[in-house]
């Protein structure tokens, strides 16, 4: 009898094993939109584009995102929570710190960003590429503050320390 549930689990498609097929799916949906912003920007974004580059069926995007919005909203906050400890790791030492400049918070805010790209090109930079991308595809800036916008406003404080002198909507408009 063992043998046969053995044998019988080899061709079992439980939803245990559909889950891990739809997880690799997901990410190579992830792993697309990454690379192909991170090499051609948003205009050429399609579809069928992204679907060929992830090696899936166009309706996969559909089915695990509901739009190509919604893929590019999650490609970025898949990642973001490391970049994200890493700034506030490095902000929170500036704090304890106490005397910092301006050039200190620039860093805080900028290493993390070589930091990961050093530690594991391969996997951060097509991330690192759509970062800075939405940074100048988005006027408003509404994805990244969703996204960033504790560690912008971090920055901010830390700057208002730095320069006391200077009015908030210098600082906001320099950074």
């Amino acid at each position: 009898m063992p043998l046969d549930h053995a044998l019988s689990s080899l061709n079992d498609s439980s939803p245990r094993t559909e889950r891990r097929r739809g997880d690799v799916a997901r990410g190579r949906l992830l792993d697309a939109v990454e690379g192909l912003i991170a090499e051609h920007g948003f205009k050429p974004l399609t579809h069928r584009t992204i679907a060929s580059r992830a090696e899936a069926h166009v309706a996969l995007l559909n089915y695990h995102f509901g739009s190509k919005e919604q893929l590019i909203e999650e490609a970025l906050g898949r990642r973001a929570s490391q970049l994200l400890a890493l700034q506030h790791d490095a902000l929170a030492a500036l704090r304890a710190r106490g005397d910092f400049h301006v050039e200190d918070v620039l860093w805080a805010y900028g290493r993390p960003f070589a930091t990961l790209d050093q530690s594991a090109p391969s996997t951060w930079r097509n991330y690192l590429c759509l970062v800075a991308r939405l940074a100048g595809h988005d006027p408003s800036d509404s994805i990244l503050m969703r996204h960033f916008g504790s560690v912008h406003r971090e920055c901010l404080a830390a700057l208002r320390h730095a320069l006391p002198n200077v009015e908030d909507a210098s600082l906001a408009a320099g950074f």
